[in-house]
């Protein structure tokens, strides 16, 4: 029995095969390094400089995010549109999104955990953060509000159409109570160390 050889034009086509996809795997690596790297840095920053109540907020900011957010991939999607407004500042309606950049900030986003998610959400929500917001609402620091409060900022924050009166968001409130009732698909909770 005689070993099977691959003909030249086969072992040709194998070869440059191989080399394409080398090539991809190469251009994908320099891509993560050069386009994620740097909002990941940026992403770490905001972190590092939030308000500790925003840092590590109420467990009820997780659930209600859970509920407001079934999969984990819209909340990472609304982190990252919430990302994108805080780095570009006062200026991010004139600034064009380019997709690369979206995507990169998608990336960064989706490798971070569930915890640190919610806190980005908790400091960039209503422009001001959860935990401004939760002093201009209630008169009261985050951590002291109860579970109908953080679940009432959590409902005016709704993106990307957030409600615009009150009944709206009277209705956003049964509604992500209704889906905490009822439980859902993945955990997401804020977790305090």
């Amino acid at each position: 029995m005689q070993p099977l050889h691959a003909s030249p034009a086969l072992r040709w086509i194998l070869h440059g095969l191989a080399a394409c996809v080398g090539l991809m795997l190469v251009l994908m690596a320099a891509g993560q390094w050069f386009l994620v790297r740097p909002y990941e840095q940026s992403i770490q920053g905001i972190l590092a400089a939030m308000d500790p109540q925003e840092r590590h907020p109420p467990a009820m900011v997780g659930r209600a995010l859970h509920a407001e957010y079934p999969a984990r991939d819209q909340l990472v999607d609304v982190v990252t549109t919430l990302i994108w407004f805080k780095l570009m500042g006062p200026t991010w309606h004139s600034a064009s999104r380019f997709g690369w950049q979206e995507e990169a900030i998608h990336l960064a986003c989706h490798r971070l955990p569930d915890d640190q998610l919610v806190a980005l959400y908790a400091a960039a929500t209503h422009q001001l953060g959860l935990g401004r917001e939760a002093r201009e609402t209630f008169s009261r620091p985050l951590d002291s509000l109860s579970d109908d409060q953080v679940l009432t900022l959590v409902a005016m924050g709704r993106l990307p159409y957030p409600p615009r009166n009150a009944a709206e968001i009277d209705g956003r409130l049964r509604l992500l109570k209704d889906r905490i009732a009822s439980g859902g698909s993945h955990d997401l909770q804020a977790r305090v160390p």
